[in-house]
């Protein structure tokens, strides 16, 4: 045998594997993609989950408090949110401030779960839009926004949807 034919068998087997492992590369990056396509709906899942069971504890709390039902009708009671806060004492006023500075943390943490990519968009939209739309009065009211250390990107989120849908600290 001569070296010409060895060279071109050995361009041959050379081009097969990688051919072969170009084939081997592209499965593996699809089972990856499937993978992490699985493990995106799986954490969006748990994500919401455990979004409903911190809504049910919360409303529990409120529920199963002798002291923030009295709250809350107050602040129904009134004609805006500014003016049922007025009417607060100042450990109604604490309490209220604790459960607003917890909305405030949950809000940054769907935040930083939607930008890690494990949270559904259509899902972040409504529900981030809904709970600051919600609860940007009594934020306003009790100072919460002042008060509390929020990340400069949340507040930048809350501005934004606030001035998209006009609220007021008002009513």
């Amino acid at each position: 045998m001569n070296w010409e034919a060895i060279a071109a068998v050995g361009s041959i087997a050379s081009a097969f594997t990688v051919i072969v492992s170009l084939i081997y590369l592209s499965r593996q990056v699809g089972q990856n993609t499937r993978a992490l396509e699985e493990n995106k709906k799986v954490n969006s899942a748990l994500t919401i989950q455990e979004r409903s069971r911190m809504f049910i504890s919360t409303h529990q709390v409120i529920q199963d408090s002798p002291y923030m039902a009295p709250i809350f009708a107050k602040l129904e009671e009134a004609a805006t949110v500014a003016e049922g806060v007025k009417s607060l004492t100042t450990e109604e006023r604490i309490r209220l401030q604790s459960l607003a500075m917890e909305a405030l943390i949950k809000l940054e943490t769907q935040i930083h779960l939607y930008r890690e990519g494990l949270l559904d968009e259509n899902y972040f939209q409504f529900n981030t839009h809904a709970s600051i739309r919600l609860r940007y009065p009594l934020w306003c009211a009790l100072g919460t926004l002042e008060q509390f250390n929020v990340q400069p990107d949340t507040l930048e989120l809350i501005e934004r949807i606030v001035h998209e849908e006009p609220q007021s600290c008002l009513g």
